[in-house]
């Protein structure tokens, strides 16, 4: 059921995510990543333990946030727990990555019940200290931007 997604959407994600770039945390929310940790697959640890900044653009607050390795068959706990995402806001979280499972899926949702799934996004070359996920509304879709650094988002947070 977590793989059913509308193919257009897909489509968009995929494209725009890798037009955007991919990296660290934003340097104003955490601080800007070393060169020597840009890509977390360098690690020693197979599994390590990543922080993530979530931001919402989407002109509508996320009452929901999933994310899991794409090799699961479930999405696991909401990771916002009870708070709400607003739009403008972001959440800081982490992540724990397995360096040989580096595809996720990641999956929001409104206070209506509306969702916006996204399958397989390579994460892979994201930061070990840390990277941002900023969730867009360009017209009538909505993106996901990993974010290497402030200049990398679309919003102002």
């Amino acid at each position: 059921m977590k793989k059913m997604f509308v193919s257009l959407i897909m489509a968009c994600c995929l494209a725009l995510t890798f037009v955007v770039g991919v990296g660290a945390v934003p340097a104003s929310a955490a601080g800007a990543p070393s060169a020597n940790d840009k890509v977390f697959l360098e690690e020693e640890n197979s599994i390590i333990e990543v922080p993530v900044i979530i931001f919402n653009n989407t002109g509508e607050s996320i009452f929901y946030l999933y994310m899991s390795p794409s090799s699961s068959s479930s999405w696991g706990d909401d990771i916002l727990s009870m708070t709400v995402l607003r739009h403008g806001e972001y959440f800081e979280t982490s992540i724990v990555v397995d360096r040989s499972d580096t595809e996720w899926d990641f999956k929001i949702e409104d206070s209506e019940g509306n969702t916006v799934t996204w399958t397989e996004i390579d994460i892979g070359e994201m930061s070990a200290s840390g990277f941002g996920i900023e969730f867009v509304t360009i017209g009538n879709d909505v993106i996901i931007n990993l974010a290497e650094e402030d200049a990398d988002l679309y919003g102002s947070y």
